[in-house]
């Protein structure tokens, strides 16, 4: 079992090379990447069919060919040589291929870099003038398969077709599936088959409700069942991604009438297309061994101020059980500037996992490690980030407006995603969510913490005196973290306002207000409404809901009412 669970990080989900989808011309946008600087070009003669094209058909054509989504095909030395010097600029800068972590951390299966001796290859070529050579030495043009690349699917889920017009702004639209399964099974195979990918830059699967592209608050806030987890990411599909094949007896649970979520990332090409994309599922035969389990560090509470350049935002999550972490998957939105991850061992030991010093929402990749990261029970992964909410930002929409946490893809999100799987047993055995939050609450000043129930779940509010506090929920193996903001004591009372996360996968802004008793109770109410800035109590589709606990550690949570 050991050998097979070392394999993961092979296994989970390779993804091969893919290149951008946006010319490489308009590549100086995307920053220099923090790696070390390359070796000076060598004065060797370099040639296209010997020296270049084996780099292109390793890493670009896939691509970089008719019918996919990059701009231009790039398999002959005639559809190359117009677009030499964009090529240099781009590989030089790392800007192409889009591979974003920094190499000083972590070391990843599916690391689509290109190396220092390939980078230097085509930067000497350009600089000796793009010169063809003998055409016999040309490689063969890599063959790529049509249709279902692991074969036909035990199950295909198909989404609505989506019309993406010829000229105008990019499109992000979510769709839903529910599964028509007899029985729970388990997935040892996933594969995206998008219908037109000219235009399909990304695709986000989800298992469960989720939306990124808005929606409304009632439908949003509506109770989860007792016992359905929230909604976790299961796959992502990006401009040559090689379908996500788990080690044996290694995969992903769905419920009979599991219900999946699409949210798919559109570009208009210049020609209107019609989209229908399909996912094909492979099923275990055999009994599962280990589930794939999605959790991650979140924080729903921030706010980004109007004009910040370099706002940071932290979130953390913390193991229960002796686990293995398979990947990372970190989310922001057209802010995000950087994240990182850093694993906080027991013993006090940190070490550095990933780190992407330039971070791009165009290429949401899930990165994984060569082999598993073993984080025993109770270690803490810290997620650091920053976020530019200026003018300088090419991509930000509005720098005047402060932006809070919310699905859709002009707000923000930070989520540091991560799949891992349990050392013992088959699935993660969480702890009872109350025993969860207390823990969380253990790491503040004990007279400042207070234990409440609202919505279904357990909650812990850490309300300092002065500062920001923090809102703590448990449902299952996640949890999550918001700052609570804007703190304001008038005597025993208190206001703030931070954003409770929905369970679409959104976030809702949000003020509370209480008052402490002199036993250490605390009685106040939530109010949330659709207001994607900052909650207003008096909205009339504000909704308000009551709550009353005690102080951590003096008696039993209470139930809200």
């Amino acid at each position: 079992m050991d050998q097979a669970i070392n394999k993961i990080g092979q296994g989970v989900g390779q993804q091969i090379r893919s290149i951008s989808a946006k010319a490489f011309g308009l590549c100086a946008a995307v920053a220099l990447m923090l790696v070390a600087p390359i070796p000076p070009a060598s004065a060797a003669p370099v040639t296209f069919s010997r020296d270049i094209a084996p780099i292109l058909m390793s890493n670009c054509v896939r691509c970089h060919r008719p019918g996919e989504v990059a701009p231009m095909p790039l398999r002959t030395y005639e559809e190359t040589r117009p677009w030499a010097k964009s090529i240099r600029k781009s590989v030089v800068e790392r800007a192409m291929p889009p591979w974003h972590p920094d190499p000083a951390y972590g070391h990843f299966s599916n690391d689509m870099a290109l190396t220092d001796a390939e980078i230097n290859t085509i930067r000497t070529w350009v600089e000796q003038g793009a010169p063809e050579g003998d055409p016999a030495d040309m490689p063969p043009q890599p063959e790529f398969s049509t249709g279902w690349q692991l074969g036909e699917p035990d199950y295909i889920v198909e989404f609505d077709e989506v019309q993406v017009p010829a000229e105008g702004d990019d499109m992000f639209i979510d769709l839903q599936v529910q599964l028509d399964l007899p029985e729970e099974r388990w997935i040892k195979a996933i594969e995206f088959l998008p219908g037109e990918k000219s235009v399909v830059h990304h695709i986000i699967g989800v298992l469960g409700d989720f939306g990124m592209s808005g929606g409304d608050l009632a439908s949003a806030m509506r109770p989860r069942p007792a016992g359905v987890d929230p909604p976790e990411i299961f796959s992502v599909w990006v401009a040559g991604a090689q379908p996500t094949v788990y080690p044996e007896g290694m995969g992903r649970i769905v419920a009979p009438d599991q219900l999946i979520s699409l949210n798919a990332h559109y570009h208009p090409s210049g020609e209107a297309k019609t989209d229908r994309t399909r996912i094909g599922l492979h099923f275990g035969t055999a009994d599962l061994k280990k589930s794939i389990t999605t959790n991650f560090g979140v924080n729903t509470g921030f706010l980004i101020p109007p004009g910040a350049a370099d706002h940071r935002v932290e979130a953390f999550h913390i193991f229960d059980q002796d686990s293995r972490i398979v990947s990372f998957m970190p989310h922001m939105h057209v802010r995000g500037k950087d994240i990182s991850y850093e694993i906080v061992y027991p013993d006090g030991r940190r070490e550095t996992a990933l780190s992407v010093p330039k971070y791009d929402y165009n290429w949401q990749w899930i990165y994984y490690p060569v082999e598993p990261i073993a984080v025993p029970r109770g270690t803490r992964v810290e997620a650091v980030g920053h976020f530019d909410n200026s003018s300088g930002n090419p991509s930000n929409p509005d720098p005047t407006i402060g932006v809070t946490y919310r699905g859709e893809t002009f707000d923000e999100m930070f989520v540091a995603f991560m799949e891992f799987i349990v050392d013992d047993g088959v699935s993660p055995a969480p702890p009872p969510a109350a025993e969860k939050v207390r823990q969380l609450l253990a790491a503040h000043p004990s007279e400042d913490c207070y234990e409440i129930r609202l919505a279904f779940n357990p909650m812990g509010l850490y309300l300092p005196p002065d500062g920001d506090g923090m809102l703590y929920i448990v449902a299952g193996s996640v949890m999550f973290t918001s700052t609570l903001r804007d703190v304001v004591w008038t005597g025993d009372s208190f206001t703030a306002r931070t954003a409770i996360p929905t369970p679409t996968g959104s976030g809702v802004a949000t003020l509370v207000e209480g008052t402490i008793g002199a036993g250490g109770e605390i009685r106040g109410k939530v109010y949330m409404d659709d207001d994607h800035l900052l909650a207003d109590p008096t909205a009339e589709n504000a909704i308000i809901l009551p709550f009353r606990g005690t102080r951590s550690g003096s008696a039993q949570i209470s139930m809200a009412r």
